[in-house]
């Protein structure tokens, strides 16, 4: 229920729902050929275009899972649920800490699946895996890339928190009393700041709906 929930929060529309019992996740692609050839054939009649895996995929898998998909000529993209949860916060985030903190967990996520990229970008130049060759170049091209961006988000967010934090300061100084409201998604926080303060925070009865901090005087 929950991942229905997600997704239409990020604005998808749920069209089929498996699930699977296994003892053990398959290896190769988590959920085993006969569920991918199940997927398959549901995604050509039903015209799905995304498949979401309620887990945490290995970066192996979740490019296994596509490479399979693409020889069946079924342009399926596939999503576990960390990259869903960073979908949602790229499109609700409005403050640029928010932004900067989202991109930061983009990178980390993305960074694993580095060389999947990197053979799939291989193969559409027709190079053969061969040690040293154009894959490995690409891979070692989008860590360094990464690694750049990596640096200079957490270059600005160290800014940032150096900004919040002299406001911090200020109203320590001013001995105002500092009150924090915790709690998980969906579970009223905004609506009770609204409440209290009168702040205008954005409400909607929706998973990870807010993601910005507002500091509001009661």
């Amino acid at each position: 229920l929950e991942l229905r929930s997600l997704t239409e929060t990020f604005g998808g529309i749920v069209i089929v729902e498996l699930i699977q019992k296994r003892s053990v996740p398959d290896y190769r692609t988590y959920i085993g050929a006969g569920k991918v050839d199940e997927l398959i054939e549901l995604a050509k009649t039903k015209h799905a275009d995304i498949v979401i895996v309620n887990n945490v995929l290995k970066p192996k898998q979740t490019f296994e899972l596509e490479e399979r998909f693409r020889k069946a000529k079924t342009p399926l993209k596939v999503w576990d649920r960390v990259d869903l949860i960073l979908k949602i916060f790229d499109k609700h985030a409005r403050t640029s800490e928010a932004k900067l903190q989202i991109k930061l967990a983009a990178i980390d996520h993305m960074g694993p699946r580095i060389f999947g990229m990197g053979m799939e970008m291989m193969q559409q130049v027709g190079g053969i895996g061969a040690r040293g060759g154009q894959g490995e170049t690409n891979t070692e091209l989008m860590k360094r890339h990464l690694r750049t961006q990596r640096e200079h988000t957490v270059a600005e967010l160290e800014r940032v928190a150096a900004s919040r934090e002299l406001h911090r300061k200020q109203r320590d100084r001013q001995q105002l009393k500092t009150v924090s409201v915790v709690g998980y998604t969906n579970a009223g926080k905004s609506t009770l700041v609204n409440a209290l303060t009168k702040k205008g925070a954005y409400v909607a009865d929706a998973l990870f709906a807010t993601l910005d901090t507002h500091v509001g005087r009661l």
